[in-house]
């Protein structure tokens, strides 16, 4: 028996939508040059306008599979698509922007080492621009934590929850419906942690896989509330997860969540709509997280520079002679 034969098949599943001419071919290229031998790739074209298949077919990989819908579908239904071609014992989904590092399947099932099945497999995460240039890394520093440490530390942004560096058990996602949640936004984060909690996790410290932030992932006042009745979704969804999660651990989720959101908010391009998001989070999330120093931060400091706040400020509250 060859050595390879031991080795679990992993899935990685790309949904794809109207992307050929930029981030796909980047995306693909980074699961073909895996360094792990036992790979299936799916790609589910969602009814792109553009010439997506003949950028898949150009590659003559036999580990690709392709599919075309014939109809555009949400994007939560094309990623429960993918999982269920899906024949590996661990599943990637791997959006049409977002990038692997060539080991990262590797280091992921190395990281597995001799617990059996988990849930999922984590590994730490960078944030790129959308011409791949870093703006910031987190290494995943949950590993050896209990469930309470794990959520804690997912709580402070230091253990990095994205789809691209997650590893799922596939029978198991399988089992809790696949991705899903109230409103879609979190339904990644809800898979993930319910996954964790439930199954439990295999966690690799280094940066392995790369998530990439573009004017096309950004947001608006749209989705605001969605994005607050999701929130308070998974908050509920970790509270029943938790056998000892109290009134407590409920304030402390409302305060990250706020904080979180505000972050989204902060995406929006027109000031009234910005203000308007903070408010509808600020009064949503019951007053958990103020935003007047983010506010000040990022509205007023950031718009008139700090050396004429400063001379502004001089001028408002002159010094006592």
């Amino acid at each position: 028996m060859k050595a390879t034969d031991s080795l679990p098949l992993v899935s990685i599943g790309i949904p794809t939508y109207k992307r050929a001419d930029n981030y796909l071919p980047q995306t693909i290229e980074s699961a073909i040059r895996q360094d792990y031998p036992k790979l299936e790739i799916i790609v589910s074209d969602n009814a792109s306008p553009d010439h997506t298949r003949e950028v898949v077919q150009s590659y003559q990989d036999p580990r690709i599979r392709y599919f075309r819908q014939e109809r555009n579908l949400i994007p939560n239904d094309n990623f429960n698509f993918l999982l269920r071609q899906a024949a590996g014992e661990y599943f990637l989904l791997l959006h049409d922007d977002d990038l692997i590092d060539p080991d990262f399947v590797s280091a992921c099932i190395h990281g597995l080492g001799d617990k059996g099945p988990v849930g999922v497999i984590r590994t730490g995460l960078r944030v790129v621009r959308a011409d791949t240039t870093l703006e910031y890394q987190k290494e995943n520093e949950a590993g050896g934590l209990g469930d309470q440490e794990f959520i804690d530390l997912w709580w402070e942004g230091k253990s990095p929850t994205f789809l691209c560096n997650a590893l799922f058990n596939t029978k198991y996602l399988k089992e809790i419906g696949g991705f899903g949640s109230k409103t879609n936004l979190y339904q990644d984060v809800v898979a993930e942690l319910e996954l964790a909690l439930r199954f439990g996790r295999a966690d690799v410290r280094a940066v392995k896989a790369s998530y990439r932030r573009h004017s096309e992932n950004m947001g608006d006042n749209s989705k605001t509330r969605a994005w607050i009745e999701d929130s308070h979704y998974l908050l509920d969804k970790l509270c029943q997860l938790l056998p000892h999660a109290d009134d407590a651990f409920r304030r402390k989720g409302m305060y990250y969540l706020c904080k979180w959101n505000y972050s989204r908010v902060g995406w929006m391009k027109s000031l009234p709509t910005r203000l308007y998001g903070y408010y509808v989070n600020y009064r949503d999330f019951q007053y958990a997280y103020p935003p007047f120093a983010l506010i000040y931060k990022r509205e007023i400091r950031a718009k008139i520079g700090i050396k004429r706040w400063k001379a502004v400020a001089r001028r408002l509250f002159p010094k006592r002679a």
